[in-house]
């Protein structure tokens, strides 16, 4: 599937804005507001606290170098505190029911052999440094500085399994992505 490419960027919301690196493929930028998170978020990957519900939807995904979207979409939604940026992600899976959750050491590699959520934050939307993610069935993280694996974040992460989709609710500490705290019009690239 190819990535959707957002910048997020702060106002009165985060909002997500992908950008795209002079040479990449030249796919359209969208900006994508976060919504701040009303109420306590509790990471249990149900993603059924009413902020997610105000949080505007993210979908639409398609397959690299193809125009019609891919069958089962993947969903999110962003919302963001004073400590931490959050993501609640929904997987399609016509095949939930055989979905099994394996626990993989964290930031080991093998996260990448089963169903996972993998994204690159650029906090400072410099085009210079970024961070990359995944998020497994297991609630499970691998995290790096650009390729560096040892640099690591307390990031947490929840998962569940419903009929029909898999979900990743993911709580990523402002500070250890080098944001004191956000500001309004903060732009953020994500990919």
């Amino acid at each position: 599937m190819r990535p959707l490419q957002l910048p997020l960027c702060l106002c009165p919301m985060l909002l997500l804005t992908a950008g795209l690196s002079r040479g990449e493929d030249e796919y359209p930028v969208f900006v994508y507001p976060g919504a701040r998170a009303s109420g306590e978020i509790v990471l249990d990957g149900l993603l059924s606290e009413p902020a997610w519900d105000e949080a505007p939807l993210v979908t639409g995904f398609t397959y690299y170098n193809r125009q019609e979207p891919a069958p089962a979409q993947t969903l999110f939604r962003v919302l963001y505190d004073e400590r931490c940026l959050y993501l609640g992600v929904t997987c399609q899976e016509p095949e939930w029911a055989r979905l099994i959750p394996i626990s993989v050491a964290r930031d080991s590699p093998q996260i990448f052999a089963q169903e996972a959520v993998e994204i690159f934050l650029d906090p400072q939307h410099s085009h210079q440094r970024y961070f990359q993610f995944a998020f497994n069935l297991a609630g499970d993280i691998y995290d790096s500085m650009g390729t560096d694996a040892r640099w690591s974040c307390p990031a947490v992460a929840a998962a569940s399994v419903a009929e029909g989709a898999w979900f990743v609710e993911v709580a990523m500490p402002w500070a250890d992505l080098g944001i004191e705290a956000p500001r309004a019009g903060q732009v953020l690239g994500f990919k």
